[in-house]
């Protein structure tokens, strides 16, 4: 991968610019990481392996707007990719531990 440097100005924003056109043309995102059987997730935030176990390099979308579910990591035509049949426990919150009987 060559750095930046080596571009200039004129170049990255005409690449910018091809790039925001084409997002508009591209397919909505409809195979996300998170949904298949080869993620796992991230033990704490030291952790910097891939996420994905077929070590496949992944692209993040951002999301739009603060409501928006639109977002997370995805990778288009990922060969590999297959629909996990349950979905994950969501981790227990801090403050949410059961009563005890007394």
């Amino acid at each position: 991968m060559r750095p930046l440097g080596d571009f200039s100005t004129e170049a990255l924003l005409r690449e910018l610019a091809r790039r925001n056109d084409g997002e508009r043309h591209l397919k909505p995102v409809t195979r996300w990481c998170e949904n298949c059987t080869h993620w796992r997730n991230s033990t704490s935030e030291a952790d910097t392996c891939n996420n994905c176990t077929r070590d496949h390099a992944m692209e993040f979308r951002m999301p739009e707007s603060p409501s928006s579910e639109d977002y997370g990591f995805y990778r288009r035509g990922c060969q590999d990719w297959s629909r996990r049949l349950e979905p994950r426990p969501a981790p227990p919150s801090r403050g949410s531990q059961p009563r005890r009987a007394t």
